[in-house]
């Protein structure tokens, strides 16, 4: 059997994620200004509900500011994640598969997990190659044996 080749992705702010954003701020603000027109009076928990929106809102935009930037690298053994010339080894975890988009968990020692949104727009000539890495079956470490099946 063919492993997957070696491959480097660019990692960076993702257009989808930032729509994505915006479009669920924006039909919270709709639902909320909906419900905010058929009250009379504005009360306690409606202000506390706004200032939710305008929070969570915030922190999504600030977290999408921050997205990391840096490359994955699959090497045919392993991944790695290279950040500010740093490369350290990961374990990447498909969360959600949209064909052009991917968003991925991406595991380090003793480091909390990252989220990265990846797009084939940022890198159409290797997005095959990168899909062909993350949905690879994984080798067997060397001396394994595989379990018996029982009846």
């Amino acid at each position: 059997m063919q492993h997957a080749p070696a491959v480097q992705y660019p990692v960076g702010r993702s257009r989808f994620h930032l729509v994505l954003i915006v479009l669920l701020g924006s039909l919270g603000a709709l639902a909320l200004s909906g419900w905010l027109s058929a009250q009379d009076d504005l009360y306690a928990w409606q202000a506390a509900s706004w200032t939710g929106w305008l929070a969570t809102t915030a922190w999504a935009s600030v977290k999408w500011w921050r997205t990391p930037v840096g490359e994955l690298a699959w090497s045919g053994n392993g991944w790695s994640w290279t950040q500010q010339g740093q490369a350290n080894a990961v374990l990447l975890q498909v969360e959600l598969d949209l064909q052009q988009t991917l968003l991925l968990r991406l595991l380090q020692p003793a480091r909390h997990a990252r989220w990265l949104w990846l797009e084939r727009s940022r890198q159409p000539t290797q997005w095959l190659a990168l899909r062909r890495a993350l949905f690879a079956p994984t080798r067997a470490p060397t001396g394994a044996q595989a379990p018996e099946n029982q009846v």
